[in-house]
């Protein structure tokens, strides 16, 4: 009999551009890395001792930085734009096997007239516990993700659709 697990921790983003007529056009798929502080912000949910609520994540910040991930990091290397996450769905996968595991899905939005990112090469993201959508000291930036640069236009919407396996 195996009693031991691991918390194994992975995500991808998954970026969709999206015509005005719905059809997606075209898709791509990035692994994302997990930072120091969104560890940090995982284990606090097990821990006693910490006296503060843990603020779950709830902002996705797009940007055009090229700096390479580093794990202290609590910032994109340029951010453009943060929106709050509109839409949240838990599922469990294979409940019936011997490594159940449960998925996460974040998605947002970027619509076609989004000016604040429309005409931007749009090349990082990544996903925040936030108290509002202007940068703050006290964000916690759970994970990055890095990816060819996408010029996002007024002629489609971009859909990021973050999933995470826990």
């Amino acid at each position: 009999m195996n009693l031991s697990d691991k918390l194994d921790l992975t995500g991808k983003l998954i970026i969709q551009k999206i015509n005005i007529q719905h059809k997606t056009i075209d898709e791509c798929e990035i692994k994302n890395s997990i930072t120091l502080n969104g560890r940090e912000l995982v284990a606090k949910l097990f821990s006693s001792e910490t006296n503060q609520q843990v603020k779950p994540v709830n902002y996705v910040a797009v940007g055009k930085g090229s700096k390479e991930f580093v794990a202290t990091d609590n910032q994109l290397a340029d951010e453009v734009y943060r929106q709050p996450i509109q839409e949240i769905h838990l599922q469990r996968i294979d409940p019936d096997t011997q490594e159940p595991r449960v998925k996460l899905i974040l998605t947002v939005d970027l619509e076609a007239d989004n000016e604040k990112v429309n005409d931007v090469p749009l090349t990082e993201a990544g996903l925040f516990s936030a108290e509002s959508d202007v940068s703050g000291e006290s964000d916690v930036m759970y994970n990055r993700v890095q990816f060819p640069p996408v010029n996002k236009t007024k002629d489609f919407k971009l859909t990021l659709i973050w999933e995470i396996i826990f």
